[in-house]
């Protein structure tokens, strides 16, 4: 198993790095008859705006022509997401030269965007619709109306992200978050600005036609059971909140993680990923899926650590139990601070190294006053320190053992 070092982070290469350098590797291995595994760090990370979200738009589309019957009340939502999330996207491309920004922040701002967007404006076109069509309103009153009883969205469980503390997931809630509070501005200013544009043509005239032909009849069944409901709301709420808890039992036996080479599809694009990781998982143990990173640090930066000290922090921290191996990865030019590679016993999901990572969090005082140093632990996931990482195996029909790696 070969494993490299980015100079930045995996997200900061330019466009077309990591690609070259698994096809650099690729050519290699061909000469020795081995195959490149890739892990999940060494893909590209997706463009802001491709095919899916072109293909999602369309159909967005389609669902509003033939829900409303109009051309027209079905561009309106359209027209003013894109333009929220033009303005929102936009600002956070324009932020990007004084702050530091993920692309994946441009990436949660667009769907966000789009979705509350044409949500909003769509529940606006509707009401505004309804009020025409059935209560014989004018174009300018049913706006008015639907206006004022469009309700509000609200960002709160977006900006709580901020309590993390975390750079990156701060950025995009705040992204996000201000997408959104655009998109719900332009519904309120310039969606009701073009509904006064189009007047009554929001309206076409098959749904005139067909609203002034019931006219006098029966409630329709979604009415008579929204009234149903209504009349027995006990009862009703009731058997929501069983039903509801019934569907949430599951939950109670699921287990969070970050996704790792186990969690692609064979048959997705990520097939070499969950390959990459069957195979390191085979080889040398499910925890080098998932290694951890223990950061020493000197109390006193002007001296360095001592070799003793080092010695002993490997120790103690082989000593921990779950712990597979541990080795120094790296020491900084003044010798004050150390990296120590630490590869548990089980998975990057298991719940033994989460276990493991906390005994060593519970520990760290202990060891930081014996050794007169400052101890943190984090992931080692490749995807988030710009590590590289790339199997090989003999090319063929899944070998028993490979005979060389590089």
């Amino acid at each position: 198993m070969l494993k490299f070092q980015f100079d930045e982070q995996t997200y900061e290469l330019p466009s077309g790095i990591i690609d070259s350098l698994v096809t650099a590797a690729r050519q290699q291995a061909d000469r020795g008859h081995l195959e490149v595994l890739p892990s999940a760090a060494m893909m590209e990370l997706p463009e802001v705006v491709g095919v899916g979200e072109i293909i999602g738009l369309v159909v967005a589309a389609v669902v509003l022509l033939v829900a409303l019957g109009s051309l027209v009340a079905a561009g309106l939502p359209l027209l003013v997401a894109l333009t929220g999330v033009i303005v929102g996207v936009g600002g956070t491309f324009a932020l990007s030269s004084v702050f530091e920004i993920h692309s994946l922040t441009a990436m949660l701002a667009l769907m966000l965007g789009l979705t509350v967007g044409i949500d909003y404006a769509l529940f606006i076109v509707n009401r505004q619709w309804r009020f025409i069509l059935d209560d014989g309103l004018s174009a300018r009153e049913a706006a008015a109306r639907a206006i004022g009883t469009a309700g509000s969205t609200v960002v709160i469980a977006l900006a709580g992200l901020l309590v993390v503390g975390i750079t990156l997931l701060s950025t995009m809630a705040l992204a996000a978050a201000a997408t959104i509070a655009i998109a719900v501005l332009l519904a309120l200013t310039l969606l009701p600005a073009a509904l006064g544009l189009v007047k009554e043509d929001i309206c076409s005239t098959r749904a005139r036609n067909r609203a002034r032909d019931h006219v006098g009849s029966p409630k329709g069944r979604g009415t008579r059971w929204g009234s149903g409901v209504a009349r027995r709301g006990g009862p009703a709420f009731l058997a929501t909140c069983l039903v509801t808890l019934a569907l949430a039992v599951p939950a109670v036996d699921r287990e969070l993680g970050l996704p790792c080479g186990a969690s692609y599809h064979p048959d997705t694009a990520q097939r070499q990923n969950r390959q990459n990781y069957q195979e390191v998982n085979r080889a040398f143990g499910p925890g080098c899926n998932g290694p951890l990173m223990v950061v020493a640090r000197s109390m006193d930066p002007g001296h360095p650590l001592a070799p003793q000290i080092l010695a002993a922090v490997a120790r103690d921290l082989k000593a921990t139990k779950g712990t597979d191996s541990v080795s120094l990865a790296a020491l900084n030019s003044t010798g004050s601070t150390a990296v120590f590679g630490r590869v548990p016993q089980d998975g990057p999901n298991d719940e033994g190294t989460k276990q493991l990572a906390t005994a060593v969090r519970a520990k760290s005082r202990d060891m930081s006053a014996a050794h007169g140093v400052t101890l943190g632990i984090t992931g080692g996931r490749g995807a988030r320190q710009g590590r590289g990482v790339v199997a090989t195996r003999l090319a063929g029909p899944d070998p028993a053992r490979p005979r060389r790696r590089g």
